[in-house]
Formats: C-alpha cells, structure tokens, sequence
C-alpha cells in the first residue's frame, strides 16, 4: 500500500502529530457491531475520544465532510498500521535461524575448534594418518 503525505496538508500534519502520541490512544475498543477500532484523544477538546477503525471515523470533520483521503484520525491509524506492519516484517526478516545448540543442547563434550569456531572431535579437519 502507497499512501502520499504533503507538508501542505493540514489533515497530514496532524496524522504525523497524532501518530507521535500513539501511546496515548486506547486500543482494543470493540464497538456493538463487533468492529474493532481505535480511540484517538482529542487534541481539542479535553477527555474526548475519535473512534477510528481507518475506514470510518466519529469526529466532525469525517462526519460532516468526508474529506478525500480521510481525517487525520484515519490518515494517522493507516500510518500506524503500516509502521506496525514494516517493524513486524523487519522483526521476521532479522529474526535468528536456531542454532545448533539451541536445537539439541550445547557440545561441551567436544573441544571448541579454533579453526573453524565449532566444537568437534580432534583432528575433524585432517585426514587419518596410516601407519
């Protein structure tokens, strides 16, 4: 998903600001419908909360002109979403294969072989010598 952000906007600022309070929102708030959503506080009007789900929005500006591009309640609860999402990806991405170790216990039987920084039997790296 692409989503455009201008400096111009006022609606995209304000996403940008709300974005940077995420910490404050209430999460997890399931409407009757059983929609879940976010409740976005105001930043105009002291103990008031805009319930957004990213489609739809209760604030004023939403439900009185449906601005193109949504509110910047929306706008900021897209953002989250897709900055959540990258950071999920990233976490998948960077995530450590199990080790040996971690898979079937440590090797402590076995000296740790400065050559190739495992632990294995010595002599692993040459041949058998006949005599």
């Amino acid at each position: 998903m692409t989503i455009q952000i201008t400096t111009t906007s006022s609606r995209d600022r304000d996403a940008l600001l709300y974005l940077l309070t995420v910490d404050q929102w209430q999460r997890r708030v399931t409407l009757k419908d059983g929609r879940r959503c976010y409740g976005i506080p105001s930043r105009t009007r002291l103990g008031l909360l805009h319930l957004t789900d990213g489609s739809a929005c209760t604030c004023e500006d939403w439900t009185t002109r449906q601005p193109e591009g949504g509110c910047s309640h929306k706008r900021a609860t897209v953002l989250h979403r897709m900055q959540r999402a990258a950071a999920e990806a990233k976490a998948a991405k960077t995530a450590k294969r199990s080790t040996y170790a971690a898979l079937f216990g440590p090797d402590d039987d076995k000296p740790h072989c400065q050559r190739c920084n495992r632990h294995h039997d010595v002599g692993a790296h040459y041949p058998a010598r006949v005599a």
